[in-house]
């Protein structure tokens, strides 16, 4: 199968393969822990077989953090390696935004980036409907990744929408999961990954509120990470961040 790169909806290259790949990721030499050990992605050329129920096949690598914690730039680099397929979930999260129809019950959970702009909810509020958006996308989930992964044995995918309950209990046939989330320490880290993002203009109070409000939401995630015994790094300093997700990920 092709290698393909396209649209943000699923930026991804493919690779099949073969059927008789071990439970384990200790098992066989050119499993995905010594890909991840390595930095290396192992192509495999098979024919496709009926997949066995009771072997682990397929790989899916969950990259989670709020925005501007560097994650989607860690899992496009981690598919790299892996060659594996990459979804970015907020072309899940647009998609079901799109669909939920204007004014609607459901584009108003949904609609969680209009909130966060506004400066008449209390942050606790908003961090409330960031949590209830975000449930409402994992609830979609199961089906969107286990259809993704008919196309990609090995998938990496992220956003911000990653629920650490929802991760838990997310139970895929013949799926070894394995889950990272990348958390900013202060909210100056932040603004300052996110200054791109403003095209060089100068940062207003308007700026500021969203940058602490997204920093209240990755700190949630982390913490409630933690409670759920879940994998945290940091996302600084960037230039190790790939080396310190994998080491994360295999330890999980």
């Amino acid at each position: 199968m092709e290698d393909r790169l396209s649209c943000p909806r699923v930026r991804r290259h493919c690779v099949k393969r073969c059927p008789g790949d071990h439970t384990s990721l200790d098992e066989q030499p050119h499993d995905v822990a010594l890909d991840l050990a390595a930095g290396t992605g192992t192509r495999r050329h098979c024919r496709a077989a009926a997949r066995d129920p009771t072997r682990v096949t397929r790989r899916l690598f969950l990259v989670a953090g709020s925005a501007g914690s560097g994650k989607s730039t860690l899992a496009k680099a981690l598919a790299h390696e892996l060659d594996a397929g990459w979804l970015q979930l907020d072309s899940i999260w647009l998609a079901m935004k799109v669909a939920a129809g204007e004014d609607t019950p459901a584009r108003y959970v949904l609609d969680i980036d209009r909130r966060m702009r506004r400066e008449d909810e209390a942050d606790e509020d908003v961090l409330a409907a960031h949590v209830a958006a975000s449930g409402a996308v994992c609830r979609a989930l199961p089906s969107v990744l286990g259809l993704e992964l008919e196309a990609h044995e090995r998938l990496v995918a992220d956003g911000a929408w990653l629920l650490p309950s929802f991760v838990t209990g997310l139970d895929l046939p013949d799926t070894d999961l394995s889950v990272v989330y990348v958390v900013q320490r202060t909210e100056a880290d932040v603004e300052a990954a996110l200054m791109p993002r403003r095209g060089g203009l100068p940062i207003e109070d308007r700026h500021r509120l969203m940058n602490r409000r997204i920093f209240q939401y990755g700190a949630w995630l982390a913490d409630e990470a933690r409670a759920h015994n879940l994998p945290i790094v940091e996302a600084l300093p960037f230039e190790s961040l790939l080396d310190r997700a994998k080491a994360a990920l295999l330890s999980h």
